[in-house]
């Protein structure tokens, strides 16, 4: 009996105590699968912290979501975002204080990205973030040199990338052509400094183009061809110091496209020294003195008003000074001790150059003294103290870098016995 009162009190509640527990389960459930959205009628706030971008760069994105009344939603509302070019990383976030950031990343395709963010019923307005060209607001191109010589050259293209404030934009794609010549490449990325560099190397004029986002930018590059220079050496062999060596110089302005004027000749004398004749143009002839005998390469470069060079060299060959021949006469062949006797050094040049003389150096040498002097003039008198064979000798310094020396021997006796 009582176990029949109990099974019957337990089948009534069962059934209802069961589904009690599978509706909270079932509830709790779908409450963690159903994400939070903003409530109806909020508002979504969307703002890039940079619209201008590089073809492989990046901005934050950053959404507010305001209820209604103004309140921020409740934390972890999801707010989605989409995109027209790039990724948006994530592409979801629940919101903090009312508040998601996320992040653009551009895929390293030129364009205008269309972003918008998203929750519930709720939609922001839509942000657009120029990436790479579509950011050029102007491209500047210059070209150094601007003219080549008529043998050809390379030139050095530098394309700046600005946006419409004048910032300059990097890791934007520069596209560069040209009417004739080689390029060294067709596309270049603009660097930290809005700077697509370049090279063009030609024989020809051309024309150089570099495009970016629809912005377009043009230089000239002329050909010139430089002066026309000639130079003839002297005829014979001059003389180091004493002969100048002349030369023979002709100058003319090219004929290119600019056909400049000629601004300065320089000669290089091949000796470390050289001269600037400045804007000379036709027939001129130059001199120079060497201080050493040798050969020498002399260079002469003119350049002209656009800064176009011609150079041609020679060869020169210059002589030392011929030797002087010194001749001594003494007064007396034989001289007594202390008895003074005069010398003279007679100076003829050996091949017709110059005989003038700066100085004389005389050695007095006996076997008990050794004397030295120097002249301006060519005599000197001097007293032997002792007997014996003495040699008197002398060194003569031509005036111009000449030298000769010359020899003499006298006798110095005790006199006769009385």
């Amino acid at each position: 009996m009582i176990a029949k009162t109990f099974t019957r009190s337990r089948r009534p509640g069962h059934p209802g105590l069961l589904s009690a527990l599978l509706f909270v389960v079932a509830a709790v459930a779908g409450c963690e699968r159903v994400p939070l959205v903003a409530p109806t009628q909020s508002t979504i706030s969307l703002f890039a912290t940079a619209n201008v971008i590089a073809a492989n760069g990046s901005t934050q994105l950053i959404a507010t979501v305001r209820e209604q009344a103004g309140a921020a939603v409740p934390n972890g509302t999801v707010v989605t975002f989409t995109t027209t070019l790039g990724s948006i990383e994530p592409r979801e976030a629940r919101t903090q204080d009312g508040t998601v950031t996320v992040r653009l990343v551009s895929s390293g395709q030129s364009g205008t990205a269309i972003v918008k963010a998203f929750s519930g019923n709720s939609t922001s307005d839509a942000v657009e973030i120029r990436i790479g060209g579509a950011a050029a607001s102007r491209v500047v191109l210059s070209a150094t040199p601007s003219v080549v010589p008529g043998t050809g050259g390379t030139v050095q293209l530098v394309a700046v990338v600005t946006d419409s404030a004048g910032n300059r934009l990097a890791g934007v794609p520069v596209t560069f052509t040209a009417t004739a010549g080689a390029l060294g490449v067709g596309t270049v990325i603009s660097d930290l400094n809005g700077e697509a560099r370049n090279t063009l190397t030609t024989t020809r004029g051309s024309v150089v183009t570099a495009s970016a986002g629809g912005q377009l930018a043009q230089v000239t590059i002329a050909v010139n061809v430089g002066p026309v220079v000639a130079v003839t050496p002297p005829t014979g062999v001059p003389t180091a110091r004493q002969q100048a060596a002349v030369f023979a110089i002709t100058v003319s302005p090219g004929g290119g496209l600019t056909g400049s004027p000629i601004s300065n000749v320089r000669v290089d004398w091949g000796d470390d020294d050289f001269v600037n004749l400045g804007a000379v143009s036709g027939a001129i002839n130059v001199a120079h003195v060497y201080d050493g005998g040798g050969t020498y390469l002399v260079t002469v470069t003119a350049t002209d008003t656009s800064g176009q060079q011609s150079s041609v060299s020679t060869v020169v060959v210059i002589a030392e000074p011929l030797p002087l021949n010194v001749n001594i006469s003494a007064s007396a062949s034989v001289a007594r001790p202390n008895q003074p006797v005069t010398f003279t050094a007679n100076v003829t040049s050996s091949g017709g150059g110059s005989t003038s003389v700066d100085l004389f150096e005389w050695t007095f040498i006996g076997a008990d003294v050794t004397d030295r002097a120097r002249t301006t003039g060519n005599s000197i008198s001097y007293a032997f103290g002792s007997i014996g064979t003495k040699t008197i000798k002398v060194v003569v310094h031509g005036t111009f870098g000449s030298v000769g020396t010359g020899q003499i021997q006298i006798s110095v006796e005790l006199p006769p016995a009385p």
